[in-house]
């Protein structure tokens, strides 16, 4: 009786000749594995019409459309992917990285903390955000502020201890800014690291 009833649930899910979204979803991991972006994105837009609430699919659409340079689009499709699910991480992290290339940090930088808080072990998350950070505090020092950018480079080094560059700026401007030993920490953390 049970396989009689899942038989008939799987043919429900999939009429004659329709690909299930389980079908559609591998042909278009496999399309974008190959490098074929407009081919998978084809195949998203198929899953989608059978999955329009998934925050996933939204997400996926989206990145190939960033990858097809149709920013716009693709910042679009990751703000519906986070108004379907919220605690979606990737969904922030390609949004802020999408709205770091389009220039605007200050939101850029509010979602790579939100996926890094939402998935603290991804280390993508750790790494983008830590050179953002990094790219604002050297913003900061060449306009001359000092303070804001030691402020900056410790939340870089903070996001992502491995960046050494944000490591070496923060050391840097901690000797110029009257903690010299702390500074000189710093470039011991590079030495050790190196």
């Amino acid at each position: 009786m049970r396989c009689v009833f899942l038989i008939v649930l799987i043919a429900a899910a999939a009429p004659a000749g329709q690909d299930t979204l389980k079908q559609v979803e591998s042909r278009a991991l496999e399309l974008r594995s190959r490098g074929d972006a407009a081919g998978s994105l084809a195949e998203w837009e198929k899953a989608e019409k059978l999955a329009p609430k998934s925050a996933n699919i939204q997400d996926q659409i989206g990145f190939l459309l960033a990858v097809l340079n149709r920013q716009q689009e693709a910042i679009g499709r990751f703000e519906t992917s986070i108004a379907l699910d919220a605690k979606f991480a990737p969904a922030h992290y390609h949004l802020g990285v999408a709205c770091w290339l389009a220039g605007n940090r200050e939101r850029a930088v509010r979602e790579l903390q939100a996926a890094m808080k939402l998935d603290p072990g991804n280390r993508d998350y750790h790494l983008y955000l830590g050179k953002a950070f990094n790219s604002i505090g050297l913003d900061r020092q060449n306009s001359g502020d000092l303070a804001g950018a030691l402020d900056i480079y410790r939340q870089a080094v903070e996001a992502d201890p491995s960046n050494l560059d944000a490591r070496n700026n923060l050391g840097f401007m901690l000797v110029n800014t009257g903690h010299p030993e702390e500074g000189v920490g710093q470039f011991r953390k590079i030495l050790d690291a190196d």
